[in-house]
């Protein structure tokens, strides 16, 4: 995370670009599949490394927003069949499309929700630090 947020120190150009994309690109993919399977080798659930995976993203990039549209309408059963494709060349990536699961299927994350859950991640640690200041 450091050392992305450094490349875009350098160009900082590059988060207005990254917001005009709709997609991920190969490259994007390879990024997020090393950093999930660096959170679930962590000891990190599933889900839990969904979260993180919004948290951090919108910590380095600077705005809450989605990344990606996904918002297209697209199946239960072709979003599997998706996330099986990408599980064979990026595994933590397609373990991730295939375990999440939004009103009940793959879809659209719930925005609201992962704003509220950062916020409580940022105060819940803004407390400790305060109750270690304290000591």
């Amino acid at each position: 995370m450091l050392s992305a947020r450094a490349v875009l120190l350098r160009h900082p150009w590059a988060p207005r670009l990254i917001e005009t994309r709709v997609t991920p690109g190969p490259s994007v993919l390879r990024y997020m599949d090393g950093v999930i399977g660096t959170l679930r080798q962590g000891g990190f659930s599933i889900d839990l490394a969904h979260h993180a995976v919004h948290l951090m993203g919108s910590r380095m990039l600077g705005f809450t927003q989605d990344l990606f549209d996904d918002s297209a309408d697209v199946g239960p059963e072709d979003m599997a069949k998706l996330a099986e494709q990408l599980a064979e060349t990026f595994p933590h990536v397609g373990e991730m499309a295939l375990a999440v699961s939004h009103n009940g299927g793959l879809g659209p994350c719930d925005d609201d929700f992962e704003f509220e859950l950062g916020l409580d991640v940022i105060l819940d640690g803004l407390e400790r630090l305060r109750d270690v200041e304290k000591r």
